[in-house]
């Protein structure tokens, strides 16, 4: 566990033992802002992922270099950049490290 999440465990429990305020589960710690649909190129064998960060599930691969609806920018607890995709029948997240162009 890094130093920041120790410290994050431990100002939460202080908060839930004094009844003061709920803390937000920094597992969860990302955000997401809706963009205006717009395709945006990724590589070949792209993972989608179900939430934007590299540990969630793989939802799907891409199976060749294609343009994407991307309909939301988003900052993973790490601080990475991911877009928030419309695969076909599924959506996802793909990771900025991806994107061709």
């Amino acid at each position: 566990m890094s130093v920041k999440r120790l410290w994050q465990a431990l100002v939460a429990g202080a908060l839930l033992v004094l009844g003061i305020v709920a803390v937000p589960n920094p597992a969860n710690a990302w955000s997401c802002t809706t963009i205006q649909t717009q395709f945006m190129y990724f590589e070949e064998g792209t993972p989608i992922h179900s939430a934007p960060r590299g540990s969630s599930s793989v939802v799907g691969i891409l199976g060749y270099e294609q343009p994407l609806d991307v309909n939301g920018s988003c900052v993973s607890d790490s601080g990475l950049q991911w877009w928030r995709v419309d695969v076909g029948a599924y959506n996802g997240y793909a990771y900025d490290g991806y994107r061709v162009g």
